[in-house]
């Protein structure tokens, strides 16, 4: 940029020439005198020293940023050293210039309210305006209360009850599940039961039988029977 405008030392003038508007127009130090020959040459230093500032800024920022949201402590190593040496150094050379400079010997108390009133702006500023603060992070979300469900017998999901997210009570299903081999044992249990009931009868049969078994058995038979329900 000092190569394309013809014009050496860009940055350094364009910081003199910012520190000459602020001394002549804030302060009224009417000794203050600007670094450039004409008046192109301090519209230029003008506009390269705002802007220069305003992409730093932003450049560094968006590296800070970018670093910060994948390796979170170097991110914040990177933030204190931006804050140590783009607030905390600047305003204690701002604080000594106020202090001791020679050129403010008649007007220091105009610097020193002028810039108190800058001061109580940005903090206005800064509270007013709300502006984006948050950052990214790993986490795990717990709920306050959980509840551990884990069924008795294995199983392939039939059917669910109960929807997700709906609220449930205590006792209510809340998945229907179907095991083929535990059908089978009921099968195969009810077939032993079968088998084990027919033992049964026949059993009390043999026992039954007796003289003049025929003859009661057809008694039996013959007798009408009489059924009564209940309700």
């Amino acid at each position: 940029m000092s190569d394309l405008l013809e014009i050496p030392n860009l940055n350094q003038r364009a910081i003199q020439q910012l520190r000459h508007l602020g001394e002549h127009y804030l302060f009224g130090v009417k000794s203050s005198k600007s670094p450039a020959n004409n008046r192109r040459e301090a519209w230029w230093y003008t506009v390269y020293g705002i802007t220069s500032g305003i992409y730093r800024v932003v450049v560094f920022s968006s590296v800070l940023f970018t670093v910060a949201d994948r390796f979170l402590i170097i991110g914040l190593v990177m933030a204190g050293v931006c804050l140590i040496s783009w607030v905390t150094v600047p305003v204690i050379r701002f604080v000594r210039y106020l202090a001791a400079n020679p050129q403010l010997d008649r007007v220091r108390a105009r610097a020193v309210a002028v810039t108190a009133c800058g001061a109580a702006v940005l903090l206005i500023l800064l509270g007013v305006v709300p502006f984006p603060a948050g950052f990214r992070a790993p986490g795990v979300v717990l709920a306050s209360q959980r509840s551990q469900i884990a069924n008795q017998t294995a199983g392939a999901v039939e059917a669910l009850l109960a929807k997700s997210g709906s609220a449930v009570k205590a006792g209510q299903p809340l998945i229907q599940l179907r095991n083929p081999e535990l059908d089978a044992d009921i099968a195969s249990s009810g077939a032993r039961l079968d088998e084990i009931n027919a033992r049964l009868l026949k059993r009390d049969a043999n026992e039954f039988r007796g003289p003049g078994t025929a003859d009661a058995i057809a008694r039996l038979r013959d007798r009408p029977v009489e059924k009564t329900f209940d309700g």
